[in-house]
């Protein structure tokens, strides 16, 4: 029946893929960029409703689409590899999902489920000496946090601190292999006292298609990935725990980052001067005043993939998630409070 439902939604948008393919992806110069329902990007590209296909040199349009009113059941018209090929002659084909394409199509993960990793990695003491060495420099420095054995979550051994000795950026390149090292975690401060940006969400995590299609990975340790992998942002007197909320959508930008990063970074950076044009902000900006102005562009931005933590670097187990209220407003609460 999922199949079924995914061919007639492919039809009705068939006529409509010329489009899609011929227009600049939101007027940048590099004609590729992913976008994902609730984006700033995407409503700037002005592509919804009618959904973009992947392909060199058009833009990815995944919105979310519900095919069973009486139900309530949900998808992803792009919601496995490999994606759907507007066919030149004939009928629209797909194939079955792979066990491993499943779980990230399956994948979802709570504010609570985010909140409740953030307080187990601010536990750790390995975690907890990592940030205590980094938290108060003047240059950004990171430390990589690898598993001793890929199908144990918790078995994390962190390496040795390291910087490039730049003030605003750090080089990381995760792995998951016997041989260079299964990351799961990766810490890095913010001199600046900064909110986490577009690149700290997805440069710290593996390229989770690659991993897929490759057969990179076993059900359970994809599952445990995806479940647990965090990036840790250390920022002034706060810890940020970024962690996965929709796996495939998470993925599908985590995968191709490399390609929208520097358009990313721009929007990024333009909203968040926006926002402190409209709230009144000089420069300098207060740490204060930072936070709460990255936290909501970022939010604005990215709020399907993932989810926000942060809590003071002195506590150990008050984690908040960090989300907007119905008025647009950035708050923090304990999701997993009743």
């Amino acid at each position: 029946m999922k199949i079924y439902y995914k061919l007639i939604l492919l039809i009705s948008f068939i006529g409509l893929s010329r489009n899609v393919f011929n227009q600049p992806a939101c007027g940048i110069d590099d004609p590729y960029f992913i976008c994902v329902e609730g984006m700033t990007a995407c409503s700037e590209c002005n592509l919804s409703p009618s959904p973009g296909f992947p392909g060199s040199g058009t833009t990815i349009w995944i919105p979310e689409v519900t095919v069973n009113p009486n139900t309530g059941q949900s998808f992803n018209l792009i919601d496995y590899w490999p994606n759907f090929v507007p066919p030149v002659v004939g009928s629209p084909t797909t194939t079955s999902p792979s066990p491993l394409q499943l779980i990230v199509q399956q994948t979802k993960n709570t504010e609570c489920d985010g909140v409740r990793r953030a307080n187990e990695l601010a536990n750790n003491a390995a975690i907890r000496a990592a940030i205590a060495q980094i938290k108060d420099r003047s240059v950004e420095w990171g430390v990589a946090g690898t598993l001793s054995d890929p199908d144990v979550p918790n078995s994390i051994n962190m390496g040795t601190p390291y910087t490039d000795n730049k003030t605003n950026s750090i080089s990381f390149k995760p792995t998951w292999s016997a041989q260079e090292g299964y990351t799961l975690v990766f810490i890095h401060n913010h001199p600046s006292g900064s909110a986490p940006s577009p690149s700290d969400l997805f440069n710290a995590a593996i390229n989770i298609k690659n991993v897929v299609d490759n057969g990179l990975m076993t059900e359970s340790q994809l599952t445990n990935y995806l479940t647990n992998f965090a990036s840790i942002i250390v920022s002034g007197d706060y810890v940020y725990t970024v962690t996965i909320k929709n796996a495939l959508l998470f993925s599908l930008m985590a995968g191709e980052f490399d390609k929208a990063q520097a358009e990313a970074t721009r929007q990024y950076k333009n909203a968040l001067t926006t926002y402190f044009v409209d709230n009144g902000i000089g420069e300098p900006a207060t740490t204060s005043e930072k936070q709460l102005g990255g936290e909501s562009i970022l939010i604005k931005m990215y709020d399907k993939m993932f989810n926000l933590s942060k809590q003071k670097i002195t506590d150990a187990n008050n984690n908040k998630i960090v989300k907007k209220d119905a008025q647009g407003n950035i708050i923090k609460t304990d999701p997993c409070t009743p």
